[in-house]
């Protein structure tokens, strides 16, 4: 592949995936309340683990998606979101396995479904692509 090709869609990836972390992320911090439920609908984290949930990691979304534009810390920023995304495929798929229904908790209105599960795999793969075209000499 052209290496300027590659920068490009590197960048054309980050750029995307950072807005994207940083809507979803500025979406729960706006409405933690909501978003705990959401976390809670899963059924994965101990009741006490919830709140602390639903208030950090949109944070930690932010925050990713910010340092995606810094290059020395941008690898960082996306082995964070290739983790996140590693986490949430899990839970999506634990979910619809367990018949649990209702809002994934990812952006306003994207419900628990096999394509929503699709598109959180996509993504991890966009990530992990990118944590390896930044490790490549």
């Amino acid at each position: 592949m052209n290496p300027a090709f590659r920068t490009t869609f590197a960048w054309i990836l980050r750029i995307g995936l950072g807005l994207l972390f940083a809507v979803a992320g500025a979406e729960k911090i706006l409405d933690p309340v909501g978003f705990a439920f959401a976390v809670d609908r899963y059924g994965i984290l101990p009741e006490a683990a919830v709140p602390a949930v639903a208030l950090g990691l949109p944070w930690v979304e932010v925050l990713s998606a910010g340092v995606l534009l810094i290059p020395s810390w941008r690898q960082s920023g996306q082995m964070l979101i290739a983790a996140m995304m590693a986490v949430f495929v899990a839970a999506v798929t634990y979910a619809l396995v367990s018949g649990i229904e209702g809002e994934c908790g990812c952006l306003a209105g994207m419900a628990l479904s096999w394509p929503t599960a699709i598109l959180k795999a996509l993504l991890l793969g966009a990530a992990v692509w990118l944590v390896r075209e930044d490790q490549a000499p």
